[in-house]
């Protein structure tokens, strides 16, 4: 009897039959996902108590309370002019947060969205592996994907409107290998209101599509795709922006800069960055590599590989979570894949598969241990921040108490948090002018001596930066504590 190509069916979306979870599975899936919120939302709520939230927590939830006071989203931490975040980053799924913001306020609310946002995602991924039957080993995978460095790295950074793009990415990956097009269609267009990079994401959904034989609706979504993404780099954003062009791009519109991306000298280190940003998502992939899915990171890791940005090529920050959701969903299509080639391949290589998927679970295990090489392992930076103590939060307290509600304050980035929601907050900047080089007007000014923001340790400047508004007598001193000064105009 002729034994069929064990890999014939690549190029082709899975149909063998899916398994409808039991009660108690899903009370277990939700489980863990339930357990993985707490964890998020402990290492946020840790970094803010402990003043690690940085200026992307400002900047968001300054936009955020504009939407809800129905209001253009003008940002005044990246500039005194009216500057509308839609002309920086095309987020508008941000838009969402607004009615919450209503009836809280707090810069905190969006850590909780975030947090939520990142448990729906754990979640799904545990209910499709099991629906493909995996079993117990849903469960597993379901937990590498919740303790995973992409995932952890970006709960640990601030708060990113990319997080909450996760949950529509798993929905339109299963839609995808479910063969539920209107979904997919209609997850395809909410990602595109995340960020303007996601429509790559898009692209890549398609050429799974292309490659598994439904080339026409492939095609057409690709192309719809593509065409959404032009448009809001070169019609919408430009349209909001202080600048009238998207920034993240250079004078040739082919090209992107060295601070947004793509710079043709790539050095001997961006190159070793790039091979070992490669070889982690291979090793991540394992038996995935086996699902056509796997084709849906090409876009967006070709685009990261062709940028001069170190960041980029990372899983670290919040470049790692849209990667982590498509390589663990292809990592559920190739194990259960493997099982159905089972009639396919050889008595030796069947035996010895079980051998296979052991060490793919031990290599998953291994990597949330020790995480992407060259950085630390995220659930050390996480565990780190959640047991952040509160005592320079209660040093800083009485100073905080001096400001009045709706003051012009220009603070420290890793203390807008603590104002943003209640004063018209800027940025401190050692140059004393904003992101659009204007000089900064503030009735009050607090400073961290010991501030990490913009290389302190290195430069030193916010000592400097406060005798030079002493000594300007346009500010005088209001309250100090060891390591912070509060300044008044005047």
């Amino acid at each position: 009897m002729p034994v069929s190509h064990p890999f014939r069916g690549y190029f082709s979306l899975s149909t063998a039959p899916r398994l409808v979870p039991t009660r108690g599975q899903i009370l277990s899936v939700l489980g863990l996902a339930f357990g993985s919120f707490l964890i998020y939302l402990a290492i946020s709520l840790g970094a803010w108590r402990g003043l690690e939230s940085g200026i992307d927590l400002g900047i968001f939830d300054q936009a955020v309370q504009s939407y809800a006071a129905g209001h253009a989203p003008d940002v005044l931490i990246k500039g005194q002019a009216p500057f509308n975040i839609l002309g920086d980053h095309f987020s508008p799924i941000t838009m969402l947060l607004a009615p919450f913001y209503c009836l809280w306020p707090d810069a905190r609310l969006l850590l909780w969205a975030q947090a939520i946002s990142c448990a729906v995602t754990v979640a799904l991924i545990g209910i499709y592996a099991l629906k493909r039957g995996l079993g117990r080993v849903a469960y597993l995978l379901e937990a590498a994907f919740a303790l995973s460095f992409g995932l952890l790295s970006a709960v640990a950074f601030d708060f990113h409107e990319v997080t909450f793009g996760l949950p529509l990415l798993a929905w339109a990956l299963w839609a995808l290998l479910e063969r539920q097009d209107w979904s997919l269609m209609a997850a395809s267009i909410c990602l595109c209101l995340v960020k303007e990079d996601m429509p790559l994401v898009v692209i890549g959904l398609a050429l799974v599509l292309f490659v598994a034989k439904r080339r026409l609706f492939g095609v057409l979504l690709g192309l719809g795709a593509g065409l959404v993404m032009l448009m809001i780099i070169f019609v919408v954003i430009p349209h909001f922006s202080y600048w009238g062009r998207y920034t993240y791009i250079g004078d040739n519109p082919a090209v992107f800069t060295s601070s947004g991306g793509f710079d043709g000298g790539a050095d001997s280190w961006v190159i070793r960055n790039a091979v070992i940003f490669v070889v982690t998502l291979l090793l991540l992939l394992g038996v995935g590599l086996i699902s056509p899915l796997a084709l849906a990171l090409l876009p967006t890791v070709g685009m990261r590989l062709l940028t001069g940005n170190p960041n980029y090529l990372s899983l670290g920050m919040q470049y790692g979570v849209v990667p982590v959701v498509i390589v663990f969903m292809a990592l559920i299509d190739g194990w259960s894949r493997g099982r159905s080639l089972a009639g396919h391949i050889s008595v030796g290589v069947r035996r010895a598969a079980p051998r296979w998927q052991r060490w793919q679970l031990l290599l998953l295990l291994a990597m949330v241990l020790i995480g992407q090489p060259g950085h630390w392992p995220a659930w050390l930076q996480a565990a780190d921040l959640a047991t952040r103590s509160s005592a320079q939060q209660d040093e800083l307290a009485p100073l905080l108490a001096d400001i009045p509600d709706g003051a012009s304050v220009a603070a420290d980035v890793f203390l807008l948090d603590r104002l943003v929601d209640r004063t018209a907050v800027q940025v401190a900047h050692p140059l004393w002018t904003d992101d659009l080089g204007a000089t900064v007007a503030a009735d009050y000014v607090l400073l961290d001596l010991e501030t990490k923001a913009y290389d302190n340790p290195m430069e030193h400047w916010a000592g400097p930066l406060l005798q030079r508004l002493i000594d300007s007598q346009d500010y005088q001193l209001l309250g100090s504590t060891d390591r912070y000064r509060l300044l008044i105009k005047g």
